[in-house]
């Protein structure tokens, strides 16, 4: 917004000069009332649109709380219950010389947080799933 002024006696008077948008230069605002609602009509227009971004802000504010309650609310649920959710898991195939043997088979190493601490569990591993697992359970009770 620049400033356009005039002399009115011995006092300089400053008025606001509005710079539309698509414009290049200033543009005078019409006199009298025509001047007066546009200069309202702009500033209604700033309050609505900072109304809008505060209302936006607070709706990403309400989600965020929400996601860090569920992620509290799982981490006492996790803490106070004798379960483990699967963190990671790792298929170690057994030596070929000893597994011809007989003496040695395939394992999952499964690694399972339980709020306290991370576990780690080895499942003997079967392809389907009948001696042994196919893959790691989700969730398991310690």
């Amino acid at each position: 917004m620049d400033q356009a002024c005039r002399r009115v006696g011995r006092r300089v008077v400053h008025r606001p000069v509005f710079l539309r948008p698509g414009l290049r230069h200033a543009v005078r605002p019409p006199s009298g009332r025509a001047r007066r609602d546009y200069r309202y009509i702009r500033q209604g227009a700033a309050q609505r649109a900072r109304q809008v971004e505060e209302a936006r802000q607070g709706e990403r504010d309400a989600q965020v709380r929400v996601i860090i309650i569920a992620a509290v609310a799982a981490y006492v649920l996790l803490l106070l219950s004798n379960s483990g959710v699967l963190v990671g898991s790792e298929l170690v195939q057994a030596d070929p010389v000893r597994k011809a043997a007989g003496e040695a088979q395939d394992y999952f190493h499964c690694r399972y947080f339980t709020g306290r601490s991370v576990v780690e569990i080895d499942f003997w591993y079967s392809p389907n799933g009948f001696m042994g697992r196919a893959q790691c359970p989700f969730l398991v009770r310690l």
